[in-house]
C-alpha cells in the first residue's frame, strides 16, 4: 500500500476512518490524503452563480477546512498527511480522484452526515465500492 484517500465529511464515521487510515498509514509509511467534497445544494448553486472563481475557491477551503478540523486531533504523531478539497458529486469525485491520482486505497466512513439522501440515491459508501479500481475499506 502506497497511497491512501480517506474521505472526510465532518461525520463521526468520517473520523473512525482518518483513525484507521492514519494507523495504516504510520505503519506502512503510506502517503495519506484527507479528501473533502463540497457537494452544493440548489440553494447554494445559485448563490455560487454570483461569485467568482476566487470566491468559490475560498468557500470551498473553508468548508474543507471546518471539516478536516473535525479529524485532525485522531492523526497520531510523526504522520504526515495533506488535504484536497474538490465540488461535486462525493462518490464520483472520489472515484476520481483515486484513479486519475494513483490511489490504491480509499477509507470511508459506512455513513456519512446524510442519512435520508443516502436513502433516496444509494449510499456514497456502497457506490464506491462497486466502482473503485483499487481496494476499498469502510469503517463503522
Amino acid at each position: 500500500m502506497n497511497k491512501i484517500l480517506v474521505a472526510v465529511d465532518g461525520s463521526d464515521q468520517s473520523k473512525l476512518a482518518v483513525k484507521w487510515a492514519a494507523t495504516i498509514a504510520g505503519a506502512t509509511d503510506a502517503s495519506l490524503t484527507l479528501f473533502n467534497v463540497y457537494k452544493l445544494t440548489t440553494t447554494e448553486s445559485m448563490e455560487l452563480s454570483k461569485l467568482n472563481n476566487g470566491e468559490i475557491a475560498e468557500r470551498m477551503q473553508s468548508y474543507g477546512e471546518e471539516n478536516f478540523a473535525k479529524v485532525l486531533d485522531v492523526i497520531p504523531d510523526g504522520v504526515d498527511y495533506d488535504t484536497k478539497v474538490v465540488m461535486g458529486q462525493p462518490s464520483e469525485e472520489i472515484l476520481d480522484a483515486a484513479e486519475y491520482d494513483g490511489y490504491d486505497h480509499i477509507v470511508m466512513g459506512s455513513r456519512g452526515l446524510s442519512v435520508l439522501e443516502e436513502l433516496l440515491l444509494g449510499s456514497v459508501s456502497e457506490k464506491v465500492i462497486r466502482r473503485a479500481h483499487c481496494a476499498v475499506t469502510i469503517i463503522r
